[in-house]
């Protein structure tokens, strides 16, 4: 009866020790994944970002890249607004222009 007992401590002693481990090893990576993601946040600019302030995705063919582009000029263009909305949609379409140039540069083409 007591060689069943040691050998049910034994294994339990075995079972702590390895979720221990296991949690040590979870804990590393966790705090290995959250520098990552900290170091990723800082990023000025990510390509990501940049598609989404146009609202398209990074893997989007270049045919509706092209098209976006030229849907956002139309819009934006200053002479098709009034002469009290040009100033602010002359700015608008240089941001949107700006974005679109660096996604080009990005995609190297």
């Amino acid at each position: 009866m007591v060689h069943i007992l040691i050998a049910a401590l034994n294994q339990m002693r075995d079972e702590r020790d390895a979720a221990i481990s296991t949690i040590a090893t979870l804990v590393k990576e966790r705090t290995r994944i959250r520098a990552h993601m900290t170091t990723k946040s800082r990023s000025p600019e990510k390509p990501n970002s940049l598609y989404r302030n146009v609202g398209l995705d990074e893997n989007c063919p270049d045919f509706l890249l092209k098209a976006a582009r030229m849907a956002y000029r139309k819009h934006f263009h200053p002479d098709v607004h009034p002469e009290r909305d040009r100033a602010e949609a002359e700015n608008r379409f240089k941001e949107v222009e700006a974005v679109f140039e660096k996604i080009t540069r990005l995609r190297g083409r």
